[in-house]
């Protein structure tokens, strides 16, 4: 296997290629550049939107599109490839950049009826169809089944009856396809009389520990009883039964030979042992629990789903499976497409890599790009066999892999290298003979002089005692916690490195949760990396708590209660504030709040708070109530179904991360402590092919430093131990004290704990503190506010006026007695929304699909006429909407721009370019009166003026200047085409700007 540059400008990149990329080589800089190189030097032009990039999550196609343009717009200042560049750029929209399941819900959207499989919406690339499933689940504890009783009141006892939470962890597990394992039958048991049962129970008791005869006594009648009626319900009213007990592992050190005991029923406690106690251990387990009524609610919901047409991501993918066997979908798909790039390929399953292979292997530039010794993702059905497989079929000649490390100090790519190829064929493949190899890496950047070893060895002792855990908590809090709290301490004080780049891999949550306790303790600053709701964010209970306030002027606990949660500059006037959102709309509201009521000690509060503005902002509601309602609306929508309720970090917050090894895929830290790895897994049944992604888990840690990285060696290693640390130092076959020294022998450093006070950071600032008090700083916030259309038309004095309710037959259906109200105007800019998405659907069809659910059911005809109608209308000499193909409109576009002292945020219906020029499209359904002659030119320049459409239509036209002098040299003026602003209800109604 050779090298892979990608800027070698001998590379032969017009060829197929599996590419194996190691931490740290540079694989996004490695695939935009192929992005590049193809669109440039391709004998036969290839488009932007020719080249599909798949990637393994929505963050990481965020990024490569941000890079491949970032990149494009590099090479666009030396106009050596200015065409190209140029075209790539203007057709940037239509980049091919997904994650796996976005471009199979893509290509079975685009081309339907080829694929004989119509996706519904449920199944888009950004949510699952979970309130459907919230639905099934719910009706599964409403219903009842008795043969889950016991499953549910253990599982709701072990969630403290916390009935929601156990519904959220239920849907989870649904989402990853529980396989529960099969319930063994139980073999043929004898029957027996009570009483000399109960004398072979009172002469065995005392043989065990732990099984004192007052407290199973009673079992006795209860087993009699179940050997008489073999229920077996009847078994799990135990909790655990005595014959549980009476094994070799649990007698007592002086307990009486068994041959010494005269018994009545000498095999009955082996019988019961051989046939009862593998099924206890199944149906008891909570983890088995979980999963079967995981497993009952997922088939109750494919059955659900398959009547209404919606899709989990599973069923994406197996429809895609199927559709990809049709020959007439697989040449769409295959002309659509020349070239295939799929990232992270070590995380793809078998029916991804078989969509892929049906696809593309034989026909396209297929570049295959992952690293095996970080596939960590078997739980998510992530199969290293089937990266094996697909690189014997794209053959030996096309693998190449990436050299050179751009992250890490050199010193410790060295020392990396040296503990990696220390044990040849550590990274096992248990189904297959031999083992993956491990390629050393060169160094590509300089070195950063930290004067001590990039690579640390931190040995500790403990002894496990009855804990079932390891290390044990003794161990973390006396020992561990302290080291590396303090470690991080000294790093920063001594070697200036900010927290935010350290970070802690640790094994799970509660290991995360026990680590942050300490480090709060020593004040040092620390975040728990993980996904937030923002109903969970004290920002949200601070604007529940706002918006309630001034709804409820006279409420001044409201008031108290926001002023402790920050430091005000004054008193909190509930009704001045009521006025001024009355006059003036919720923008303005905040803005006047945050000029007087800076969270100005809490930064993250009012990061927080900023966020629910924004989101509110979207909004655009005139009441209060309505405000409220939707932020409860949140609380019941999960991130998976919109993500904008994702709480962001703010950036720039010097703390420690804390994540697990999983969660720290693909991130990189300067100084890294992988205790996590250092930590045996509870009730997990060995497995080889487990062992061996945990040599992988250990890699992945290992790699994620740029400067420094620290490794736990906790003793004793126990035969039993499977961390991934004791596994792979067993290949090495040394005890602690030979460990220790070859460890130091190759270059590391190594250290032994004891027990460690743990030190404060405030204590050890304090002396490095100059005595000298600083001058007193007033500080002041930017008073940044994000603003819609809507508040800056009240703002400029405008008033929206309730349109007057019309005096007619309501009775008859026309556009004139459709309802009024920002509902129908909703359902009118959703048709022509998907129209435009979808230019071969009917109107008719559409229309009829998309009113069933709403308020205008009965208003099909009326709607369908009004449609053509607005498509048929000339708007630009001869042309209309209807002649508009893919490619020559955008929807919905999104745009952001400083205006004065304040952020214009909003989105235009339709932008479309005709001839060189640019149009805007705006729909509005306002009532202008009962007939279409009430639709005069009048009548609708009085209204763009009375609801300051003039003015939107300038924020529309400033945004898509602003865009468009990205591309073009020419005066924004001579491109400018004009604001349509179509008035739907009336015939040919435009008001032009």
């Amino acid at each position: 296997m050779r090298a892979f540059d990608i800027l070698d400008p001998d590379l032969d990149i017009f060829k197929s290629y599996f590419l194996e990329a190691s931490a740290g080589t540079g694989k996004t800089f490695a695939i935009e550049h192929l992005v590049i190189r193809l669109l440039l030097e391709s004998e036969e032009p290839i488009q932007i939107q020719e080249i599909l990039a798949v990637t393994f999550t929505r963050e990481a196609a965020h990024e490569m599109r941000t890079r491949i343009r970032a990149k494009l717009e590099e090479v666009q200042k030396n106009k050596k490839h200015s065409s190209r560049v140029e075209e790539a750029l203007l057709a940037f929209d239509e980049i091919q950049v997904f994650t796996i399941h976005g471009f199979c819900h893509r290509m079975l959207s685009e081309f339907a009826f080829e694929a004989g499989a119509p996706i519904q919406g449920g199944g888009s690339e950004h949510s699952q169809p979970l309130n459907e499933m919230r639905g099934v689940v719910e009706d599964f504890f409403r219903t009842g089944d008795p043969k889950f009783a016991s499953d549910v009141s253990a599982l709701l006892k072990r969630n403290r009856y916390d009935l929601n939470k156990l519904i959220d962890t239920i849907i989870k597990v649904m989402l990853e396809d529980p396989s529960p394992k099969e319930i063994p039958e139980v073999g043929a048991l004898p029957l027996v009389d009570e009483e000399p049962l109960r004398e072979d129970f009172l002469q065995l008791a005392p043989r065990y520990k732990r099984l004192k005869i007052e407290d199973y006594a009673h079992q006795v009648e209860g087993l009699i009883k179940f050997l008489q009626v073999k229920d077996l319900p009847l078994l799990l009213e135990e909790k655990e039964w005595f014959f549980e007990k009476m094994h070799k592992d649990n007698e007592k050190i002086r307990a009486a030979p068994l041959e010494n005991f005269s018994l009545r029923y000498p095999t009955l406690i082996p019988s019961l042992q051989e046939n009862l106690v593998p099924f206890l251990q199944i149906v008891r387990d909570p983890n088995e629990r979980l999963l079967r009524i995981a497993a009952e609610c997922r088939e109750r919901w494919k059955v659900k789903a398959s009547r209404t047409d919606q899709f989990t991501f599973d069923q994406i993918l197996a429809t895609m499976q199927r559709a990809s066997e049709h020959p007439f979908f697989a040449q769409k798909v295959r002309e659509k497409y020349k070239a295939v790039i799929v990232d992270e390929f070590q995380d793809t399953d078998p029916i991804q890599w078989s969509i892929f292979a049906s696809l593309f292997l034989e026909s396209h530039l297929l570049y295959l790009v992952g690293d095996p010794k970080q596939s960590i993702y078997g739980f998510r059905s992530a199969d290293i066999y089937t990266y094996m497989r697909a690189a014997e079929a794209i053959g030996e000649e096309k693998r190449a892999y990436l050299d050179t490390n751009f992250r890490s100090n050199p010193k410790l790519v060295e020392q990396l290298n040296r503990f990696f190829t220390k044990v040849p064929d550590w990274v096992e493949l248990p189904s297959l003979p031999g083992s993956l190899a491990y390629h050393p890496v060169k160094a590509g950047r300089e070195d950063t002089p930290m004067e001590e070893s990039p690579f640390h060895c931190f040995f500790a002792s403990g002894e496990k005692g009855r804990e079932k855990s390891w290390p044990t908590k003794k161990m973390e809090t006396e020992t561990l916690f302290p080291y590396i709290a303090n470690e991080m301490i000294r790093l920063h004080l001594e070697r200036k490195i900010p927290f935010r780049e350290m970070a802690v891999l640790v094994k799970d949550r509660f290991q995360a949760l026990r680590l942050e306790e300490v480090l709060r303790h020593a004040r040092l600053p620390c975040l728990i990396k993980r996904t937030r709701h923002v109903s969970e964010s004290r920002g949200f209970y601070a604007m529940e708590l706002f918006l309630i306030g001034v709804r409820d002027p006279n409420r001044q606990e409201l008031a108290n209660a926001i002023l402790q949660l920050g430091e005000a500059k004054e008193d909190i006037s509930f009704s001045n504030l009521q006025t001024v959102f009355e006059e003036n709309g919720f923008a303005s509201l905040i803005e006047t709040f945050l000029k007087s009521h800076l969270f100005s000690n809490d930064p993250t509060l009012y990061s927080e708070f900023r966020q629910i503005t924004e989101l509110l902002l979207h909004k655009e509601a005139e009441t209060m109530d309505s405000l409220l309602q939707t932020m409860e609306e949140w609380k019941a929508t999960s991130i998976e179904e919109d993500e904008r309720l994702k709480l962001f970090k703010e950036e720039g917050e010097d703390k420690a991360m804390i994540m697990t090894t999983f969660g720290s895929k693909g991130l990189e830290f300067d100084v890294v402590f992988c205790l996590g790895i250092a930590s045996r897994f509870l009730r997990e049944t060995a497995s080889e092919e487990r062992d061996a992604e945990k040599m992988r888990e250990l890699y992945v840690a290992l790699t994620r430093a740029r400067e420094k990285v620290y490794l736990p060696c906790l003793f004793p290693f126990a035969p039993e131990g499977n961390s991934p640390v004791e596994l792979f130092f067993e290949k090495w076959n040394l005890s602690e004290e030979a460990l220790f020294q070859e460890l130091e022998s190759m270059g590391m450093t190594c250290s032994r704990m004891q027990k460690t006070p743990l030190l404060q950071l405030e204590r050890a600032e304090k002396k490095n503190r100059s005595l000298i008090p600083p001058p007193k700083a007033q500080l002041d916030f930017p008073h940044e506010i994000l603003t819609s259309f809507s508040s800056m038309a009240k703002q400029s004095g405008t008033t929206f006026v309730s349109e007057k309710f019309y005096a007619q037959d309501l009775t008859q259906k026309t556009l004139h007695t459709m309802p009024l109200g920002a509902e129908t105007g909703n359902v009118i800019h959703a048709l022509f929304e998907a129209h435009f998405e979808n230019l071969h659907t009917s109107i008719d069809q559409l229309v009829c699909e998309r009113l069933a659910q709403t308020h205008l059911v009965g208003y099909e005809e009326v709607v369908v006429e009004m449609m053509e109608e607005v498509l048929r209308m000339p708007l630009v000499e001869e042309f209309s909407l209807g002649a508009l193909k893919e490619g020559e409109y955008c929807q919905e576009m999104e745009f952001l721009f400083p205006q004065e002292n304040r952020l214009v945020k909003g989105f235009a219906d339709l932008v479309f370019q005709r001839e060189e020029k640019f149009y805007i499209v705006d729909w509005k359904t306002n009532w202008l009166g009962s007939s279409d002659v009430d639709y005069t030119e009048e009548k609708i320049t009085e209204a763009m003026r009375e609801h300051d459409y003039y003015l939107q239509a300038e924020l529309y036209t400033e945004a898509l200047r602003r865009y468009v002098k990205r591309f073009y040299n020419a005066p924004f003026e001579e491109l400018f085409g004009g604001a349509y602003y179509l008035f739907i209800r009336g015939k040919k109604a435009i008001g032009i700007c």
